[in-house]
């Protein structure tokens, strides 16, 4: 019975298609469209009791990877697959897991700071401006204490999960709910494809 499934990757792709929801994946060379089913949490993936934190399982076909921004159109929200793992278990190898992060900022301005200069090439003064609008999920957390995550730096105040292709920069301003922040770390080798980004209090002019 076993055998004869694993040699059927299609009856389970077709499953999800069947059941789960309709999720379209964004991306520069265009977007597509498969299907998900959403899944209990997998605490050998992430904690189960982070509100942002979703699972959802594809085909293994489906063709998402780490890093993918989706949207599932029965609800209308959108994520970022940060993990995917293969599930192993002959009962079901061809299911994708993955771990989705919520964007509860689909509109977050990362601004840049402009210098203008007289005729003289003498600095007359700094402006910032809006370099792009992007896609964010944003996590308040406090640098002083890890939450379970020692690379916090002690100053952190968000922490913030973008894609790489946005073009973010040290010392760029990021605005959360109106009040800025300064850019102090950019890691993308967290999740391959993201960018995870801590921001402090901006006391600059």
């Amino acid at each position: 019975m076993y055998a004869r499934f694993y040699k059927l990757p299609s009856i389970y792709t077709n499953l999800v298609a069947s059941y789960g929801d309709s999720i379209t994946i964004y991306r520069s060379s265009g977007n597509f469209s498969t299907h998900g089913q959403w899944v209990a949490g997998r605490t050998e993936i992430a904690p189960e009791e982070v509100n942002y934190v979703r699972f959802m399982m594809f085909g293994a076909d489906s063709g998402v990877v780490r890093g993918d921004y989706i949207k599932d159109e029965s609800t209308n929200e959108e994520y970022f697959i940060m993990a995917a793992k293969l599930d192993t278990a002959i009962t079901n190898p061809f299911s994708l897991y993955t771990e989705l992060y919520l964007i509860n900022y689909p509109e977050t301005a990362v601004q840049r700071e402009t210098t203008s200069y007289d005729q003289y090439g003498n600095p007359t003064g700094t402006t910032w401006n809006t370099v792009v609008t992007v896609p964010m999920n944003i996590q308040h957390v406090n640098g002083s204490i890890p939450y379970k995550d020692g690379l916090l730096l002690e100053d952190t105040v968000f922490k913030c999960v973008t894609q790489v292709d946005t073009g973010i920069q040290l010392l760029d301003r990021v605005v959360i709910n109106g009040k800025p922040y300064e850019v102090s770390d950019i890691n993308l080798t967290e999740s391959p494809g993201l960018a995870v980004v801590q921001v402090k209090t901006d006391v600059r002019s």
